[in-house]
């Protein structure tokens, strides 16, 4: 089966493409219903991604989705090549088609092609079910649970780019802390304890350890982070993105 789309909106694409890139090259989209669904993670799943888009944010198709009634599901092994495919075109006037299997439950992409009237290019798709494991509504539920909040706090693009600044300070340590007290929020090393924010969501002090691999996960994007026992959930208020990253388990 042959799906045409006949526009493909590259910015919002690539915007969506380079999210799940920050976290792992594998690319999974399931297109259902009237949105794109992804998530992607760490291989010890210790920091998880979530996110969806709306269809017509990125596709244009030729076909009622809806009407098909199974989820299709498109994967790319190198998510890189399919960013890269795309520096090829201009940002307008480009078409695409996906072709699929049908399984009894889902429709499974073998092959994407992107073109225009000067050039087209074919990209070979992954069967999701190699090397990729779809996290159920259960584990996404259970993976992003906020039962054990003990404060929340927001964080924007400027801030984000502050700790970059401050990791910079102690480039051979691997961690730092996130540590709540009287009503404010500091982010400390071995050489620096800033003072990020004011904050009242709780009486009592916290301190988290965190591993600073995780920071780049981050979209330049403002959160709403809530710190729990062993982890952090992001939420993003630009985005329908979610992410989670664990904090460090030093066994001390």
């Amino acid at each position: 089966m042959k799906l045409k789309i006949s526009k493909v909106h590259t910015g919002p694409f690539n915007a969506y493409i380079k999210k799940m890139l920050s976290v792992d090259k594998f690319v999974y989209l399931k297109i259902e219903n009237d949105k794109i669904y992804s998530n992607v993670y760490l291989p010890q799943r210790d920091a998880v991604k979530v996110q969806q888009i709306d269809i017509s944010t990125i596709f244009d198709f030729d076909t009622d989705i809806s009407e098909l009634n199974k989820p299709i599901k498109v994967s790319f092994f190198n998510g890189h090549k399919l960013a890269d495919a795309f520096k090829h075109f201009g940002s307008d006037g480009i078409m695409g088609e996906i072709i699929v299997t049908e399984t009894d439950d889902d429709l499974i992409a073998t092959q994407f092609t992107i073109y225009n009237d000067e050039l087209s290019i074919n990209l070979t798709c992954s069967d999701p079910s190699l090397g990729f494991m779809d996290l159920t509504e259960e584990q996404v539920n259970s993976i992003f649970d906020t039962s054990t909040q003990s404060f929340t706090f927001d964080i924007d693009a400027d801030g984000i780019d502050r700790l970059t600044s401050l990791f910079a300070l102690e480039k051979e340590n691997d961690t730092f802390e996130i540590i709540y007290s009287d009503n404010s929020l500091r982010f400390k090393g071995d050489t620096y304890n800033a003072l990020f924010n004011q904050i009242e969501t709780g009486d009592e002090s916290h301190t988290l350890k965190l591993y600073k691999k995780y920071l780049p996960l981050l979209d330049k994007e403002t959160y709403k982070a809530v710190a729990c026992n062993n982890k952090i959930v992001l939420y993003s208020e630009d985005s329908e993105t979610q992410l989670t990253i664990a904090t460090c388990q030093t066994g001390e």
